[in-house]
C-alpha cells in the first residue's frame, strides 16, 4: 500500500513538473572536460526547460556556426573533430525560451599524451587545478621598506600538472628579479627605490586553472635627487665590422642603476619581444650587455656599452638611462652611424681640393696687392710738419724796403722761427713808447709788414726773456720819428724783459 502511494505521488510530481512552464534551468553552471590531442570530443549542455530552450554555442566572443568546419552543434551537444591545443578554452552554451534564458560554461582542456609519460592509450590523466601551499597562504602580504633595502617574497603552489608561477607588478608581468629555487618562485629586489612601491601578484597556472595571491610594498618617501651626467655618451661613427664603444659617466650620491636602450626603427625586426619597452608610439629595446666599470672618484659611476662587429642595422639612437634609489632618473641619447665598407668616412674629391687651393692662392695675391698699393700711396704723400703756422696780415701792404731797411727792421731775423704772441693792444703801445697818441689804427698802415702767428701754441705765455720792441725805416726829418707808418712790434729774445 505504501509503495503504491509512493509510485502514484512520484508520477504526479513528474507530470506536474513536465507541464509547468518557465525559463530554462541548469543543474551546473561551470563544467570542465579533458580531451586527448587528435581525438574527437563531444561537449554536453545539461539544460532543461518548458518550453524546450533553443541552445546556442559560442567560444569566447564568437558564435559557432556552419563556418566552423570541424565543429558540429546538435541542440544540447557540440562535437569537435581532431581536436588540437588551439581548441582549448571556454565554451558557452546558452539556452533561450519565451520565459527567459540561462547559460553554462564548459572549460575544454586538450592534453598531449607526450606530456604525460606512461599514460595508457585512450585514457585521460588525472589533473587538478593549482592550489597555493600553506606557507604561501600564511605568509605576510604587506611590507614597508626604506630606500636601498632588499625585498624577498616566496610563492609556491601544487597541482597536476605542476603549475607555473608568474609574477606581476601592478598588473604588468615582471621580466626580472624572479628565480626558481627548491620548487618555489622567489621575488628578490635589491636596492629598493621609491618607484618599486606597488602591488606584486604571484599567479600559479596549469592547464586546469589558476590561483593567485597579492603582496603590497610601500617605500618611505625621501627627497628626490636626480643623477647627473659628468660625461654622457658621445655620437660615434664607425665602419661596418668595427667596434663601437659608448661611455656613460654618472655622478650620484646613491649608487645608480644604469641601463642602455636602443630606439627601434621600422627596419629592426631581430629582437626579443620580452626586451621591448613601449613609450608612447616609440619602442625601445633593453640591452643587457653593458659593463659597469669602477672609477676612483667618489660618487661617480661608469657604464660602458661595447658593440662588436657592428652592422648597418645597428645604427640609430642609443640611450643611457639612469635611476637611483631615491627616485631620481636621467637619460642621455647618442647616435651611432655605421658606414658600409663600400663607402668612405671622409670622401676626398680632387675637384674640391683644386678649388680650395685655387681660392686660397687668389685670396693671398689679392691681399698682397692691396698691401703694396697702400704702402706706395703712403710713400708719395708729403711729410707735413707736426705743427703748422698761420700767416695773418696785420697791416696793409707797403712798398718793399731796401736791404738795409730790412736789416734794420729785423736785425734778429735768425730768431724768426720762435713763436710770437698776439700784437699789443693800444694800451700796451702807449706803455711801450710813453707817448699818448703815438699810434694809429692798423688799418691806416701802409706797407707789407706781416705778423707770424703760430698755428698752435698751447695757450702758453711767451718766455719772460721776450719783450716788446720797435724798429722802422731810416729816420725822416720831415716826419715824426715815431710815426705809425714806420713802427711795428718786434720781439727781442736776447734782451731782458721790461
Amino acid at each position: 500500500m505504501a509503495v503504491t502511494e509512493f509510485i502514484i505521488f512520484f508520477c504526479v510530481a513528474y507530470i506536474s513538473a513536465s507541464t509547468i512552464k518557465g525559463p530554462p534551468t541548469a543543474q551546473q553552471r561551470n563544467l570542465q572536460q579533458l580531451a586527448r590531442l587528435g581525438e574527437e570530443v563531444k561537449l554536453f549542455c545539461p539544460m532543461d526547460g518548458n518550453p524546450v530552450p533553443y541552445i546556442e554555442w559560442s567560444k569566447g566572443d564568437e558564435t559557432i556556426d556552419y563556418q566552423w568546419t570541424r565543429y558540429r552543434a546538435n541542440k544540447k551537444s557540440l562535437k569537435i573533430k581532431d581536436v588540437d591545443k588551439s581548441d582549448s578554452g571556454r565554451f558557452v552554451c546558452k539556452g533561450i525560451n519565451g520565459f527567459g534564458k540561462e547559460q553554462i560554461e564548459i572549460d575544454l582542456i586538450v592534453i598531449d599524451p607526450a606530456d604525460f609519460p606512461g599514460l595508457p592509450q585512450g585514457e585521460l590523466p588525472e589533473v587538478t587545478p593549482p592550489a597555493l601551499t600553506m606557507d604561501t597562504v600564511n605568509a605576510r602580504d604587506s611590507f614597508e621598506k626604506r630606500s636601498e633595502e632588499t625585498l624577498r617574497i616566496s610563492c609556491s603552489a601544487i597541482g597536476k600538472p605542476e603549475p607555473k608561477i608568474t609574477w606581476y607588478k601592478n598588473g604588468h608581468e615582471l621580466l626580472e628579479h624572479t628565480r626558481e629555487k627548491h620548487g618555489k618562485s622567489i621575488l628578490l629586489i635589491r636596492n629598493l627605490m621609491q618607484r618599486d612601491t606597488g602591488t606584486y601578484t604571484c599567479v600559479a597556472r596549469n592547464m586546469v586553472g589558476e590561483t593567485s595571491k597579492e603582496f603590497h610594498l610601500d617605500i618611505e618617501e625621501e627627497l628626490n635627487e636626480h643623477p647627473d651626467f659628468s660625461n654622457g655618451p658621445m655620437n660615434r661613427t664607425v665602419r661596418e665590422g668595427d667596434t663601437a664603444t659608448f661611455d656613460c659617466r654618472v655622478r650620484s650620491s646613491a649608487k645608480p642603476h644604469i641601463k642602455w636602450l636602443k630606439k627601434l626603427e621600422a627596419r629592426d625586426t631581430s629582437y626579443n619581444a620580452s626586451e621591448v619597452i613601449p613609450v608612447g608610439e616609440d619602442k625601445y629595446r633593453l640591452i643587457h650587455s653593458s659593463l659597469d666599470i669602477p672609477v676612483s672618484q667618489d660618487m661617480e659611476y661608469l657604464s660602458q656599452l661595447i658593440l662588436r662587429s657592428v652592422s648597418t642595422s645597428e645604427a640609430g639612437m642609443y640611450i643611457c638611462f639612469v635611476t637611483n634609489p631615491r627616485g631620481g632618473f636621467n637619460y642621455r641619447p647618442a647616435f651611432l652611424t655605421v658606414i658600409p665598407r663600400t663607402e668612405s668616412i671622409a670622401p676626398e674629391s680632387p675637384l674640391i681640393l683644386i678649388l680650395v687651393i685655387g681660392l686660397t692662392v687668389m685670396v693671398i695675391f689679392l691681399l698682397t696687392g692691396i698691401t703694396v698699393c697702400v704702402v706706395r700711396k703712403k710713400q708719395k704723400e708729403p711729410n707735413l710738419p707736426d705743427s703748422g703756422e698761420v700767416r695773418h696780415n696785420l697791416m696793409p701792404p707797403a712798398p718793399p724796403p731796401s736791404t738795409q731797411d730790412t736789416m734794420s727792421i729785423n736785425p734778429y731775423s735768425t730768431k724768426s722761427e720762435q713763436p710770437l704772441p698776439p700784437p699789443p693792444t693800444p694800451t700796451q703801445w702807449s706803455h711801450i713808447y710813453g707817448v699818448q697818441g703815438s699810434y694809429t689804427d692798423s688799418s691806416h698802415y701802409e706797407g707789407n709788414n706781416t705778423y707770424e702767428v703760430p698755428h698752435m701754441h698751447g695757450g702758453k705765455t711767451p718766455a719772460p726773456s721776450l719783450r716788446y720792441g720797435y724798429t722802422g725805416y731810416a729816420p725822416n726829418p720831415a716826419n715824426h720819428i715815431y710815426g705809425p707808418k714806420h713802427v711795428m712790434p718786434v720781439y727781442y729774445p736776447d734782451r731782458p724783459s721790461v
